[in-house]
C-alpha cells in the first residue's frame, strides 16, 4: 500500500480541540466550569488522549517529524546564514572588492545575518505545519490565547525576572563573560539611531517570534501530545540553548526558556511567548545601546565588588516578581471552552 506523507496517526479532535492537552480539572464541555480555578496538569500526569468516549485507543503520535526538522534546522541555519553573507558582500564583489569576513560583526551586518538564520526556522517550522492534516496554524499554536490579555502583565515581569536570575546563575558559576557574549553586548551597544531602530526589530521582535515558533509552537506542540510537561520542557530548552552555541548564553536562555514553555503550556498558544521573548529581547537591545562597550577585562566578581548591596538587593527584587508572576499565572482561571483563534 502506498504511504501517504499526509497520513497522521495524532488522536481524532474536532475542530474545537485546543493545540495543548486540556488540563485535567477542565472540561471541553461549555458552561461546565464551576469550582476553583483549574490548574496545570501535574508533572507525572500523562498527557491528554483527546479521544472520544467509547472509542478506541488511538495510535500514539508520531514524532520523527519532530526528530528529522530538529536536524534539519543546524543546515538549513547555516546554509542561510551562508546565503546572507553573500547577500552583504554582494556590493563590494561587485564593485571588483575582497570580500569583508568583518562585515557580520557590525551592527547592520549581525542584525541583517540574524535575519536569514532565523528567518531558517520559520521556513522550517512552516513548512513541516502545512504537511501536517491539521490546520498549521493550530499545529504551530498560533491560536488565541486562553490567559486573558490582562495577564501579559506578569508574564512579562516573570520573562525580564527570570533572564535576570539567569544572569545571577552566571554571575555565580563563571567567572567572567564568554568572548562570544563580550562580541554580542560590543555589537549592541554600537546601535544609535536607525540602526538601534533595525536592532530592535530584528534582535527584538524577529527573533523572538522565530525561535518562538520553531522551538515552542513546532517542537513543544507535538511533543506535549506524547510525553508529559516536565521531560518537554527539559528537551526543548535544552535544544533552545544548544542552538545558541555560547556556553554563557546557553545557561541563560535554558533558564528563559523553562519559564517561556509554561507560558505556552498554560495559555495553549505560543503568543504570549513570543509576546515576552520579543519584548524581553527588545529590552536588552536597547539598554546595551545606553551602556559603554563591555571592557574586556570585565569579570563577575568585580561586578559585585563595585555594586554588591544594590545587586544583591536587584536579584531579591527579581526572585519575589518571578514567584509572585508564577503564583497569579497559576492561580489564573482557564476557560472550560478552548478558544480556537
Amino acid at each position: 500500500m502506498a504511504y501517504d506523507l499526509r497520513m497522521e496517526t495524532e488522536p481524532r479532535q474536532d475542530e474545537t480541540m485546543a493545540p495543548w492537552p486540556l488540563p485535567p480539572q477542565a472540561s471541553a464541555t461549555p458552561g461546565a466550569g464551576a469550582g476553583p480555578p483549574p490548574l496545570p496538569a501535574p508533572w507525572d500526569a500523562p498527557p491528554a488522549a483527546g479521544m472520544v468516549p467509547g472509542e478506541p485507543v488511538p495510535p500514539k503520535p508520531r514524532i520523527w517529524t519532530v526528530v528529522l526538522t530538529t536536524l534539519l534546522a543546524p543546515v538549513a541555519v547555516v546554509a542561510m546564514s551562508a546565503f546572507g553573507f553573500v547577500v552583504l558582500s554582494a556590493p563590494r564583489l561587485v564593485r571588483g572588492q575582497a570580500i569583508d569576513l568583518e562585515i557580520g560583526s557590525t551592527p547592520w551586518g549581525m542584525a541583517t545575518l540574524v535575519l536569514f538564520s532565523h528567518g531558517a526556522m520559520i521556513l522550517l517550522a512552516g513548512g513541516a505545519a502545512l504537511i501536517s492534516p491539521r490546520p498549521w496554524r493550530e499545529r504551530l499554536g498560533l491560536v488565541r490565547p486562553r490567559l486573558p490579555w490582562r495577564m501579559m502583565v506578569p508574564c512579562l515581569v516573570g520573562t525580564m525576572a527570570t533572564g535576570t536570575l539567569g544572569m545571577l546563575v552566571l554571575a555565580l558559576f563563571f567567572h567572567a563573560p564568554s568572548p562570544g557574549l563580550l562580541e554580542v553586548l560590543a555589537v549592541q551597544s554600537a546601535f544609535r539611531g536607525p540602526s538601534l531602530l533595525y536592532g530592535i526589530l530584528t534582535f527584538g521582535l524577529f527573533v523572538g517570534f522565530a525561535e518562538e515558533l520553531f522551538f515552542r509552537g513546532y517542537l513543544q506542540t507535538r511533543l506535549l501530545r506524547r510525553w508529559r510537561p516536565l521531560p518537554v520542557f527539559l528537551v526543548v530548552n535544552l535544544l533552545f540553548g544548544l542552538a545558541h552555541i555560547d556556553p554563557h548564553h546557553m545557561v541563560t536562555t535554558f533558564i528563559l526558556g523553562l519559564w517561556l514553555s509554561v507560558l505556552c503550556w498554560r495559555a495553549h498558544s505560543v503568543w504570549p511567548a513570543v509576546i515576552c521573548h520579543a519584548g524581553y529581547n527588545a529590552f536588552v537591545v536597547v539598554t546595551s545601546s545606553l551602556a559603554d562597550p563591555p571592557d574586556l577585562g570585565f569579570t563577575y566578581a568585580s561586578l559585585f565588588a563595585d555594586t554588591g548591596p544594590v545587586s544583591l538587593a536587584w536579584y531579591l527584587l527579581a526572585l519575589a516578581c518571578l514567584a509572585g508572576s508564577a503564583l497569579v499565572l497559576a492561580r489564573t482561571r482557564i476557560p472550560d471552552a478552548p478558544v480556537v483563534g
